[in-house]
């Protein structure tokens, strides 16, 4: 996984630090492993199931596991939440240019000094040549096809999605919040053709394994 931020300071990312959070969870409790999709519900899920920061250990016992590892629990349920990458994209570039902490985060990672003013489609074209982050990865990075996860669930039918998992893995399902939005015009009308295009190809691999096309209705 490419990621240009510190393991450790003021602006450490999370995913540089696999001793203490990853971004696969298991529960031997629930005989479930949860695989966590950046800028996919993954902080309303981790919730849900009560998957604490650093070692703690919540309620239904969700702790890291190695990609290495998952051959040992094939008879766990293997779920995730997949995400339309036009959408996502424009969750990511607002998430990166109006959240403080997330600008101090582009200011190491790009060296911008004003990421507030970073337009989407100049955000696109410095994702392309600057020092990458894990929130701008393929999803297929996190919801790999090698890994046979038995059910990927859609964004776009959040709900319905988390109450086929609650059932699942026999979790009391209630109607959930989203957590860590970004507020938003729908995606479509941030595009044009030449940044519709761009995520097009650079994300091509979600695109067909996922089954998105651009103005998909949530």
């Amino acid at each position: 996984m490419k990621c240009g931020m510190p393991k450790n300071g003021l602006y450490r990312c999370g995913c540089r630090v696999p001793s203490s959070t990853t971004f696969i969870w298991i529960s031997h409790k629930l005989k479930a492993i949860f695989f966590e999709n950046p800028k996919g519900a993954s902080s309303t899920i981790k919730r849900l199931v009560q998957i604490k920061p650093g070692a703690k250990i919540g309620k239904y016992g969700f702790m890291v596991l190695s990609p290495k590892d998952l051959l040992n629990y094939d008879n766990y349920f293997k779920f995730g939440i997949c995400r339309n990458p036009w959408d996502k994209m424009v969750s990511v570039w607002k998430m990166f240019t109006q959240w403080s902490y997330r600008q101090g985060q582009l200011k190491f990672l790009w060296g911008v000094k004003n990421p507030s003013s970073i337009g989407f489609e100049k955000f696109l074209e410095l994702m392309s040549t600057k020092p990458a982050n894990h929130h701008w990865e393929l999803q297929t990075v996190f919801l790999n096809p090698g890994y046979c996860l038995d059910y990927v669930g859609r964004l776009e039918n959040f709900q319905s999605s988390m109450k086929h998992i609650c059932q699942r893995i026999e979790v009391p399902y209630e109607e959930q919040k989203k957590q860590n939005t970004t507020s938003h015009e729908p995606y479509e009308s941030y595009y044009n053709e030449r940044t519709r295009t761009y995520v097009a190809t650079r994300y091509l691999e979600d695109i067909e394994v996922f089954g998105y096309r651009f103005g998909e209705a949530e």
